[in-house]
């Protein structure tokens, strides 16, 4: 559709996607704009709430991980001392 038919039916246009939720094209200096309905975010991508993993009463800021790390070579202490 060209820009000019756009404007002899602008409201029939857009009242003709709101009902077939069909969008329309519009050729306009070259380009191509897109007239289309905003679709309503679906239930299905709604987060929901889940359980923490983690205790809410323990105090993860507080847990020693260096004795994790130590186990597993990947951090050696004097490195870690060296840092801080």
């Amino acid at each position: 559709m060209k820009a000019t038919q756009l404007r002899q039916n602008l409201y029939h246009t857009l009242d003709e996607v709101l009902e077939t939720g069909k969008p329309v094209r519009v050729e306009r200096k070259g380009k191509t704009l897109l007239i289309s309905a905003e679709r309503p975010v679906s239930q299905n991508r709604v987060f929901k709430k889940r359980k923490l993993l983690v205790d809410p009463d323990e105090d993860i800021t507080k847990i020693d991980w260096m004795a994790e790390w130590r186990n597993n070579n990947s951090v050696k202490e004097n490195q870690v001392r060296q840092k801080a």
